[in-house]
């Protein structure tokens, strides 16, 4: 057990200093996220809510992954306090439309009406969760995140972590989009939890059966030609830009992108699942009223840079976090563009490089990963190099890149589609060639753009036009 769930009055006392300073800190950053607010009143007006669970009522199994702050277990059963059981049930209940968004796809528990209670409709989502918490192989379906246990003997650091695992579950219960691992329960009693040891607040989450750094080993170890791996693998980077677009347009920055933070599920393995949100953070508000922005919103300025605390994996943080600048949503943008690559290059880019070499060659420097190498279309090349532009003024938007990447990943699905049929290969190419010459973005998304870099972009996707329009002619 935890250190915090010993029961003696020294150490209550210590856990209750903990809990108020978690609090503290919790309300801190909700208080400043319009985002979180206005998700707290939407959820408190529909009595949308996932179900709650108290450490006891669950069983852990094997260790899942563990980081700095958290670890990962899945769960292998459930023991509701109501006697209600965690078995398989063949009953195929009706859904609750209050609490859908809390219960899995597969259907939910009977016996409730639109005039159920509160409790009764909480009640049902935790037995609803518990009846589908394994596949028809008995394999369990779901996770369970927590603060280390290490941290309890770093009560700063505890304090810190468990804020931040709050906070995460707070976003993880307002954002629903597929390519976002859903939250699907959390611990009874908020930070008061804490009280009953470092595992107290938990959240629970679908179980992944690998992530991206995963895949990418496998990709490696495969005897396939990488290019025929190229669909999949540009399949899978528009899914995340399209879960990243999707914070963007809510002013959230997903701050770590990596391998390691994106994941896949046994049912549905082509489908990615961004997760592990502990660094996530909110642009600071600015002079108007929060709403969510789109790259249509003629007022919203993609280009303003905010002074922000540092926070990412290195290898992938963007060169104004690197150099302690400011910095905005486009910061994402890079660690994608350098995710995407080592996705395609089946390797981590300047993985040789120590730190002070990344930060001079890399972050000042600005050297590049080599794209000639791996087979990629020019207009893929044209993308990735404006989606890591080292001035972050002439870098795309989030939404820019998946309108970019969208009619790419087509063209390299009918190439894959139609690699029996020679002709129908040539005219796959030659859409290719033709999406090449139009990387440019619409005009009412160039603002901030300057005609250097339009003017770069354009030559660039001539050059790949010619080319392929070579090999077509071969």
């Amino acid at each position: 057990m935890g250190v915090l769930r010993q029961k003696s009055p020294i150490f209550r006392r210590k856990s209750s200093r903990n809990v108020s300073a978690i609090e503290a800190e919790v309300d801190y950053i909700v208080q400043r996220s319009p985002f979180l607010l206005a998700a707290a009143e939407t959820q408190a007006q529909h009595e949308e809510v996932a179900p709650t669970f108290a450490r006891k009522e669950y069983q852990t199994g094997r260790l899942l992954g563990s980081g700095s702050f958290s670890t990962v277990h899945a769960i292998i059963g459930f023991k509701l306090s109501s006697n209600s059981s965690s078995k398989r049930s063949n009953k195929q209940p009706s859904q609750h439309p209050l609490i859908a968004s809390a219960c899995s796809s597969q259907g939910s528990s009977s016996n409730l009406s639109l005039d159920s209670t509160p409790q009764e409709i909480l009640q049902n989502a935790r037995v609803n969760l518990t009846q589908y918490a394994f596949n028809n192989s008995g394999e369990a379906k779901y996770a369970v995140k927590m603060v280390k246990k290490e941290l309890t003997k770093k009560p700063h650091a505890f304090r810190s972590a468990a804020a931040d695992l709050v906070v995460e579950a707070q976003y993880l219960a307002a954002l629903d989009h597929p390519n976002i691992l859903q939250l699907r329960g959390q611990a009874q009693g908020g930070c008061a939890s804490f009280l009953d040891g470092h595992d107290g607040f938990f959240f629970i989450v679908d179980r992944l059966e690998e992530t991206l750094g995963d895949r990418i080993q496998r990709w490696k170890e495969t005897a396939q030609e990488p290019r025929s791996l190229l669909a999949l693998q540009a399949n899978c980077a528009l899914q995340i830009a399209d879960a990243l677009a999707y914070l963007h347009d809510r002013r959230i920055l997903f701050r770590d992108l990596k391998p390691n933070n994106v994941g896949f599920k046994k049912d549905v393995p082509d489908t990615v699942q961004l997760f592990d949100f502990g660094l996530c953070r909110e642009l600071p508000a600015t002079s108007d009223s929060y709403e969510d922005n789109t790259e249509e919103d003629d007022d919203y300025n993609d280009n303003e840079a905010f002074q922000m605390s540092g926070a990412g994996t290195y290898l992938y943080m963007a060169p104004e976090l690197v150099n302690s600048r400011t910095y905005n949503l486009k910061a994402d943008v890079y660690s994608w563009a350098f995710l995407f690559h080592e996705m395609i290059a089946l390797e981590r880019p300047f993985d040789e490089f120590t730190v002070e070499e990344h930060k001079e060659f890399v972050c000042e420097i600005g050297q590049r990963p080599s794209l000639a190498d791996h087979g990629m279309p020019g207009g893929l090349q044209t993308l990735l190099r404006f989606a890591w532009e080292q001035d972050p003024t002439q870098r795309l938007t989030m939404r820019q890149v998946c309108q970019q990447l969208k009619p790419i990943v087509e063209v390299l699905e009918a190439k894959q589609a139609a690699s029996s049929s020679p002709i129908a290969a040539a005219r796959a190419r030659r859409r290719d060639s033709l999406q090449a010459t139009s990387m440019v973005p619409p005009f009412a998304d160039t603002k901030g753009w300057t005609r250097r870099s339009l003017t770069r972009m354009s030559l660039l996707g001539r050059q790949a036009f010619d080319a392929v329009s070579e090999l077509i002619g071969k």
